[in-house]
């Protein structure tokens, strides 16, 4: 497998040299930004009782999550752009780099690749239905206050790589259908060309992590129909250790104001445990379209298979409201959310009843 890697690599990079030619830009890259702050004021309601999951803690929080993106791009004379992106996020009053990627593209032709940390192909490819807040309603959720002592994340995010080295490859979009591959040397601190970098059989990590992701959309009558998905494959470097796999598809009908779908994913548990558990996420959303105000309901359930024959489940409903003003890039609005943490042998300290009130305000720039 890694020859092949080599080889394939070696024959893309030689094509786009032998593609480039003596091509020239018309103008050198330039570097624009833009970006967005979003802040979430909480009021949280849950078991607060002598040993219960939500002991000891305040009803009212404060959040802010925010980003800065540079941008930039050239396009040479025979059609081929070449650009980079630097995402910066700014939260808890320090910088830190979240994402950045070099690549070239020409869509109308052979496609896109891209190098640097990104999001996999598996991920830029995902559906996860209609939010009416972002995916703050409730999937890969960026704000929420309550107290989750499962040790299992609410919902994990689709895709599997997540900001780590990778090169990935889209192909151009066909009759509505668009396809790309991913794929991550070692999912550890892979950042240079060093022998750090390169160490191998680390417990609990995995290497040679391969992305398919691919997508559809069109339209059936008057709706229109988005579907994507994909599926990841991480070996574990060490010997001994389970491999991880993830498996994912979602949809998204819309009509006029209307619009539903939702996602489905299997992700099963991988390194450092040597037994085989899956982790299901799914969720269902309806959203409805005002003008400039959108209204909307979900319903959100992760299981998390254990040992004991038993899972932990998490489950979720949501109702929001969001209104954004059109051209100024400002968006505020309201959600309700109730949760249930259930875990496996029902002990006091995990086991959590919840209602959060959210008020979101984001503004982009």
């Amino acid at each position: 497998m890694k020859r092949t890697l080599i080889c394939t690599s070696a024959l893309v990079a030689v094509g786009l040299l032998a593609g480039a030619g003596a091509a020239n830009a018309a103008d050198p890259v330039k570097i624009g930004a833009s970006g967005a702050m979003t802040g979430a004021i909480g009021w949280i309601s849950e078991d607060d009782g002598a040993g219960q999951a939500g002991a000891d803690t305040r009803s009212m929080a404060i959040q802010l999550d925010s980003e800065i993106r540079f941008r930039g791009a050239t396009t040479l004379d025979n059609g081929t752009e070449w650009g980079v992106k630097i995402e910066v996020t700014t939260d808890n009053a320090g910088l830190s780099i979240d994402e950045h990627m070099m690549y070239v593209e020409n869509e109308d032709s052979w496609g896109r690749i891209e190098i640097g940390d990104e999001d996999d192909a598996s991920d830029q490819f995902r559906q996860l239905g209609p939010f009416v807040i972002g995916s703050a309603i409730t999937g890969c959720s960026t704000f929420s206050g309550v107290t989750n002592g499962t040790g299992k994340l609410p919902f994990v995010c689709i895709g599997f790589g997540g900001d780590n080295t990778k090169i990935t490859y889209r192909g151009p979009k066909i009759a509505g259908i668009q396809w790309g591959v991913s794929y991550i040397p070692s999912m550890a601190s892979f950042t240079t060309l060093g022998n750090a970098s390169r160490s191998a059989n680390d417990a609990g990590e995995q290497e040679n992590v391969l992305a398919l992701g691919a997508n559809w959309s069109g339209t059936a009558g008057e709706a229109s129909i988005a579907v994507g998905g994909g599926w990841v494959s991480a070996p574990a470097e060490s010997a001994g250790e389970r491999d991880e796999n993830e498996w994912h598809v979602g949809v998204r009908v819309s009509q006029g104001p209307w619009a539903v779908g939702g996602s489905w994913k299997n992700q099963e548990a991988g390194p450092p445990t040597a037994d085989d558990r899956d982790v299901i996420n799914y969720r269902l959303g309806l959203t409805y379209r005002m003008a400039t105000t959108t209204v909307g309901v979900e319903y959100f359930e992760s299981t998390n298979e254990e040992l004991t024959g038993q899972d932990d489940v998490i489950t979720a409903y949501s109702i929001a409201a969001n209104k954004s003003i059109p051209g100024a890039g400002i968006s505020y609005g309201a959600m309700l959310r109730t949760w249930d943490f259930k875990d496996d042998v029902s002990l006091a300290a995990i086991d959590n009843q919840a209602t959060e009130f959210l008020i979101i305000t984001s503004v982009g720039f």
